[in-house]
């Protein structure tokens, strides 16, 4: 079933729900005032008729031409038939629309002479509704002492035929069922071509999606000019196609700055290895090839090395993560540096006590690239700080040297594969590009971020910024001396 047919059925088996409950509740509703009107006329007539009759200890009397009695228009056939009987059950008067001649007036003139209900109980009989009342002297005189209008009881009956109210209730049923059914059948046929319309999107980014080739990153789905939830949805697929195509051109492009960077060193030790097959050579020739050969391999495996760090999608903590006191932790890695012919120009500042939850391999690999590039693009003599310092929430780690900067939009692709600043081309400084794409990964693996800024002209500062573990056992210390590690 589609998705059109789904929700058209569920909207349209809600508004029948609906409809079924509204009708029935007016139909009862309504079915109920009309028979309480009916039986309000009946009872009403009979306490005229009541009222008309002089009840007396010994003697009921009935004497019309004292009174005035109107119960509508007694000469119209659906109006109000009234009959008096007495004990004897004989007539005493009638309505003047009651026919005797007619031959549902005759039954009624039969079944009124008995008394068949209770004072105010309404009962139904044929095509009649009726309502009877008997009064009875409480001690009636002897007969041949009552006069002509009196009598020892009189059953009064008040009876209307129901034939029109049947009628208007059966017109009222038909109607409950019939107009549902109309409005029903409208609102399928408009609601199912609103839904048709409203999820014409959907069907239109279905086509779009097909029509689609696997390589081809330049569609993307249409978006509804309604402000909807299609449109929203629409747009988060565009963005995720966006963010897809930006990584398959960074794939294509980490595919083909890798395949140069490989071809390089394999080109210098095939060539390298064929000089020297060419003719016998002297032990330290071979020796001089040898330490070629080493030093390219060693630069391969440096690039393979950092090529599978990158390619790594492990979110995991790495197996040394512990806490970290970078006071104690610093001045053991500064250790590393102590024979770089830089050594004497590199500061190392970290306030005691400060610690945080971190991989110290994975700090290492931050500094060696961080120190490694400030030793490289900075002249010689040069300071180069290192600096661990907290900051609120966070943590940072910053390296920073002095010399030639790097330009503001610069600044941020650095940290891509294979890029190299055009300082560093200009300056015919070795590297893969390598270094600080990895920095940037391991920075994400650490659930921090990277940057690159520049404080001061021909000024750069590289700085990791991670933050505050909840475990971590940092102290404050009061006094805010910094432990030179130099």
């Amino acid at each position: 079933m589609t998705l059109v047919n789904r929700v058209s059925t569920f909207f349209l088996v809600a508004l029948a729900v609906c409809l079924i409950g509204f009708s029935l509740t007016m139909t009862l509703f309504i079915r109920h005032h009309m028979l309480t009107e009916f039986d309000a006329h009946l009872r009403a007539s009979l306490n005229i008729l009541s009222a008309g009759l002089e009840a007396e200890e010994d003697s009921i009397k009935w004497q019309p031409n004292e009174h005035t009695i109107e119960l509508g228009n007694e000469h119209e056939q659906n109006e109000i038939r009234w009959i008096l009987v007495d004990q004897r059950h004989q007539v005493i008067d009638r309505s003047d629309n009651l026919s005797p001649a007619d031959e549902t007036d005759a039954a009624l003139l039969h079944f009124a002479s008995q008394s068949h209900a209770t004072s105010y109980d309404i009962s139904q009989q044929g095509s009649w509704r009726y309502l009877q009342k008997e009064l009875i002297a409480t001690d009636p005189s002897p007969p041949e002492e009552q006069e002509a209008d009196e009598f020892e009881r009189i059953l009064v009956t008040v009876a209307q035929p129901a034939d029109q109210l049947t009628a208007d209730l059966y017109r009222l049923a038909i109607l409950a069922v019939v107009l549902p059914i109309v409005f029903w059948s409208i609102a399928a046929l408009l609601g199912r071509a609103f839904c048709r319309r409203a999820l014409l999107p959907v069907v239109t980014m279905a086509e779009q999606a097909r029509s689609t080739k696997f390589n081809d990153f330049s569609s993307r789905l249409p978006v509804s000019s309604q402000r909807d939830e299609l449109a929203d949805m629409a747009e988060a697929f565009n963005g995720l196609l966006d963010r897809l195509e930006q990584s398959f051109r960074r794939q294509e492009a980490f595919a083909g700055d890798a395949a140069h960077q490989l071809r390089t060193p394999l080109t210098v030790l095939r060539g390298q290895i064929d000089v020297a097959m060419l003719r016998p050579r002297k032990p330290e020739e071979y020796q001089a090839i040898l330490q070629t050969l080493s030093d390219q391999t060693f630069q391969l495996q440096r690039i393979i090395d950092s090529l599978l760090m990158l390619a790594r999608d492990d979110h995991e903590r790495p197996g040394d993560w512990q806490t970290v006191p970078l006071d104690h932790w610093l001045e053991e890695y500064s250790r590393q540096w102590s024979q770089h012919q830089r050594a004497q120009d590199i500061a190392w500042f970290a306030p005691s006590g400060l610690a945080l939850e971190a991989s110290p391999s994975m700090l290492e690999v931050v500094l060696d690239n961080f120190v490694g590039n400030a030793a490289k693009f900075s002249p010689p003599g040069s300071p180069i700080e290192v600096t661990c310092q907290p900051q609120a929430g966070s943590t940072e780690i910053s390296v920073t040297n002095q010399g030639s900067t790097i330009s503001a939009d610069e600044r941020q692709r650095i940290f891509e594969p294979f890029y190299r600043s055009q300082e560093a081309r200009r300056q015919g400084i070795s590297g893969t590009g390598l270094g600080l794409a990895m920095v940037a990964r391991v920075a994400e693996r650490l659930g921090g971020t990277v940057r690159c800024d520049s404080p001061a002209t021909n000024v750069t500062r590289f700085v990791l910024v991670l933050p505050k573990s909840m475990n971590s056992i940092e102290k404050v210390v009061c006094q805010d001396t910094e432990h030179n590690l130099a």
